[in-house]
């Protein structure tokens, strides 16, 4: 089994136009491991920019370490990852609909999101390429569902 180590550092930086802006940086050792994952850096990090506060980061920080490799998928509600984090339940919402706006992820039912495999996978083609049409299938199976439902309902996409 291997052992995992996470180190998250957070430091202000002045952006060109003048603003100061906080930055945050991952660093992820995994010692002993024989997978690894494949992660498309430039589609993760403009979806990480729909997100906008530290504690809305903070969901994702969670969901990533907590994914389930065999098929890139979180279990997990909006109550858990609130209490795990912590953080009220209108941040990871918020946090939520933002990956999937992304399309960072999607919600598969109540409690299991999905992150897409174009941008974060562990494993190799084969097994990306088999992700893909999964999460394009409950894509869209989602996108018909919202189709035929009536307006009001649509807001309860993101259980919470």
């Amino acid at each position: 089994m291997a052992d995992t180590s996470y180190v998250v550092t957070y430091q202000d930086v002045v952006g060109d136009d003048g603003k100061v802006y906080n930055e945050t940086k991952i660093h992820k050792e995994i010692f002993g491991g024989k997978m690894f994952f494949r992660v498309r850096l430039k589609d993760l990090v403009g979806a990480i920019g729909q997100v906008l506060t530290e504690k809305q980061f903070k969901v994702i920080e969670y969901m990533l370490k907590n994914v389930r490799v065999a098929d890139n998928m979180f279990l997990g509600t909006v109550d858990e990852i609130s209490k795990a984090i912590p953080a009220s339940n209108k941040t990871v919402i918020g946090a939520l609909k933002g990956m999937q706006k992304a399309n960072l992820m999607q919600r598969v039912r109540s409690g299991a999101y999905q992150f897409n495999p174009e941008v974060l996978v562990c494993g190799d083609v084969g097994k990306e390429a088999r992700l893909v049409i999964e999460y394009k299938a409950v894509k869209r199976k989602n996108e018909l569902d919202c189709k035929s439902e009536p307006p009001e309902t649509l807001g309860e996409a993101v259980d919470g």
